[in-house]
């Protein structure tokens, strides 16, 4: 009887007791976490002037669908503001390099200092039909053009560089002419200074396009996506 007496059973029935319980409090965990990561959390950034929200989703979401929905709804603002015409810096800009312009390497070595933030901003506005170009003091216009050409191999219409020209004092004014000009001689369609917007990392062309009737935004290249934040300011 020794071992198999009352003693034995009843601490058989207390280690019984409290692996059930274990198994309860393990189970009751993993459900927890289980429900956590479905759920997920929106972290919505609201602007009192726009309509664009940045969530933050777990990575059980789809982030790919959540990126493509903060630059849909970015174009999706500028289109109800009617902007048509996105011109862009091309040097610590579009790229994260300032090239000075005296690129020594191949195009594709440049093409991957183009920045996520305008492979999928532009990516999406040309899918809308709205004009890009290149607006640059550099004077390597078919070095650039062939970034952008290995950067969006799908593009409908090549993206047009226009570079040199005015002295940095003047901005980037010739460069808007021209480039307007050409769009609406190859569409038969008028854009106006209200319709365009220039993207340039330099206050001076900013404020110089703005005090002649462009909307103009400034890019801040450590702070990328709050450009994101500027456009949907634009009315």
């Amino acid at each position: 009887m020794g071992q198999f007496g009352p003693k034995f059973r009843a601490r058989k029935r207390n280690l019984f007791l409290i692996l059930s319980l274990f198994f309860l409090i393990l189970c009751t965990a993993l459900l927890v976490l289980t429900i956590i990561y479905s759920k997920g959390a929106d972290i919505e950034v609201r602007s009192s002037h726009h309509d664009i929200h940045v969530t933050n989703y777990y990575v059980m979401k789809n982030p790919q669908e959540e990126k493509e929905s903060i630059y849909s709804k970015t174009i999706a603002h500028l289109k109800h503001v009617h902007i048509r015409f996105l011109a862009l810096d091309f040097d610590f800009t579009i790229i994260n390099e300032h090239t000075g312009g005296r690129w020594k390497g191949h195009a594709s070595e440049l093409a991957i200092h183009v920045r996520p933030i305008f492979r999928e901003l532009l990516e999406v506005a040309m899918t809308n039909d709205f004009y890009v170009a290149v607006v640059t003091f550099s004077s390597q216009e078919r070095l650039i053009s062939e970034v952008m050409t290995l950067t969006f191999p799908g593009a409908e219409r090549e993206i047009p560089i226009y570079g040199g020209m005015d002295k940095p004092k003047k901005g980037k004014q010739s460069h808007l002419e021209l480039a307007t000009r050409d769009f609406e001689l190859q569409n038969n369609e008028q854009i106006s200074k209200e319709s365009t917007v220039l993207i340039d990392d330099d206050e001076r062309n900013v404020l110089i396009a703005r005090k002649n009737g462009y909307k103009a935004v400034l890019f801040q290249p450590d702070y990328p996506l709050q450009l994101l934040h500027e456009l949907a300011l634009l009315n």
